[in-house]
């Protein structure tokens, strides 16, 4: 089994900035005050450290953001990656 994060949008930006939501969460538990999925921002960096961005990335290696035609690239490459893909 593998799992990863998925966040599409018609544009790139869009879902950059949606995909803020599931960084702040992360971030919020990092400094021990989980909180429930918050509204995007436009930029994360005004909120966090350095490191805690470093740490916020690092969680969120396997994660997939962007237009449908990226997306769906990158999950075909991540499924042969992991082999979790049947081949038959």
């Amino acid at each position: 089994m593998v799992a990863a994060n998925v966040v599409v949008a018609e544009r790139e930006t869009e879902a950059r900035r949606m995909f803020t939501s599931l960084q702040q969460m992360s971030l919020y538990t990092l400094r021990g005050s989980p909180v429930a999925l918050p509204q995007p921002v436009d930029d994360l960096k005004r909120m966090a450290s350095a490191a805690e961005i470093e740490a916020i990335n690092h969680m969120f290696t396997y994660s997939f953001v962007g237009t449908p035609e990226t997306v769906t690239s990158e999950l075909r490459a991540f499924l042969k990656m992991t082999r979790a893909m049947n081949s038959s």
